[in-house]
């Protein structure tokens, strides 16, 4: 139920959020923001080597009451997820430094030079806060504590559509937008780290708890997620970044709306995906595998009538939908909506079945050794 207020939220606070965010800043300067953004937004890829690993791991520990455990277990990953953004964070701002603008988002976006490069050192720094942050996430789900997160999420949502509509409309620039989006979840992250830190002392992260052993695990987890990530990456935001760069600011409006679109539409699933996950591995340990396969039966008849209902109304109907949204001189064309109702179709699929996969920890092969036997 917290998962479905605060994805519930989410999708109102981004329904409404966009349009916003384009009035303020015009369609062309909310594109170099889109433009910006995807390009950085590759650092979430670095959160996946930690988070599913961390999770399975407390999952185990907590199981068996092990504080002592569970305390290595979260500052292994803690302190891996410290490095890999100050490494991160210093790195991006050599490698801009000495690349330039022109030469990373080419000559179109030459005008807004100075706006770009306070924007990057602003995204950049939210971006390590957040992956050192999203080990209380990880953690928080390793607990099945979900419901906690949704409601520092919920709360995030309404700081983020508040300082859109505060801070961005009185001055409406890149950098103020930056801060507007980002730094609501960051908040939330931050009040869920200091209530796990809170409620379980023995989680307080002491260089002395690292563990290079259960970091390799940790590590060896999330690595099977890496590929998939990159993919997500390459097709949701480095397209934003490129049609940007190649084509320009407006098209790269026009390509993030298409990309928000399929993010409130798989909002929806993640709903209930997301809670459901950890679940299933506590089932899978208990070896209860009926109660698992009766869950894969009926999510996936109940979470696919919405998915093909949604891919037939964007296929027909998507580019009247974003002028009642956007009202904003974006448009999407008879080709583009049929494409973007196939595709959500063929991605709600795949992540119904993945978010199982995950569940059962089989990400390299599929499940079928558990059906017959159980």
């Amino acid at each position: 139920m917290t998962s479905l207020a605060g994805k519930g939220v989410s999708i109102i606070v981004q329904l409404a959020a966009l349009p916003l965010a384009i009035a303020a800043l015009g369609p062309e300067r909310f594109g170099v923001y889109a433009t910006l953004a995807a390009l950085l937004n590759w650092a979430s890829i670095v959160s996946v080597t930690i988070t599913p690993g961390l999770t399975v791991q407390l999952l185990k520990a907590s199981a068996e009451k092990n504080h002592e455990a569970e305390g290595k277990i979260f500052a292994s990953a803690f302190f891996f997820a410290l490095g890999l953004a100050t490494f991160l964070l210093l790195g991006t701002q050599i490698l801009f430094h000495a690349t330039g603008i022109q030469g990373v988002f080419g000559s179109g976006l030459l005008k807004f030079k100075d706006e770009l490069e306070h924007g990057l050192l602003i995204l950049s720094v939210f971006l390590a806060a957040n992956i050192i942050l999203s080990v209380a996430e990880a953690a928080q789900a390793g607990y099945q504590n979900q419901y906690l997160q949704n409601i520092f999420l919920s709360l995030g949502n309404v700081i983020t559509i508040a300082a859109i509509t505060l801070i961005v409309r009185a001055r409406p620039t890149i950098g103020n937008m930056i801060v507007a989006v980002y730094a609501g979840p960051l908040a939330a992250r931050a009040a869920s780290m200091t209530q796990l830190l809170w409620c379980r002392r023995y989680l307080v992260p002491r260089p002395g708890k690292m563990s290079l052993p259960i970091l390799r695990v940790i590590v060896g987890t999330g690595s099977a997620f890496i590929l998939t990530n990159i993919a997500v990456f390459c097709y949701q935001s480095f397209s934003v970044f490129w049609v940007g760069r190649q084509i320009g600011a407006i098209a790269a409006a026009q390509m993030s709306v298409c990309s928000m679109i399929l993010n409130v539409s798989g909002s929806v699933l993640i709903m209930f995906t997301q809670p459901l996950w950890p679940a299933i591995q506590d089932a899978t340990a208990r070896n209860d595998y009926a109660w698992v396969r009766r869950s894969y039966a009926r999510m996936s008849k109940l979470l696919m009538i919405y998915v093909g209902l949604t891919a037939l109304a964007l296929a027909i109907a998507g580019n009247h939908a974003v002028h009642l949204w956007i009202k904003n001189g974006i448009e999407l064309d008879t080709a583009s909506q049929f494409l973007l109702g196939l595709y959500f179709l063929l991605v709600a699929w795949e992540h119904t079945n993945y978010s199982f996969l995950i569940g059962l920890v089989i990400i390299g092969s599929p499940p079928c050794r558990f059906w017959p036997a159980h």
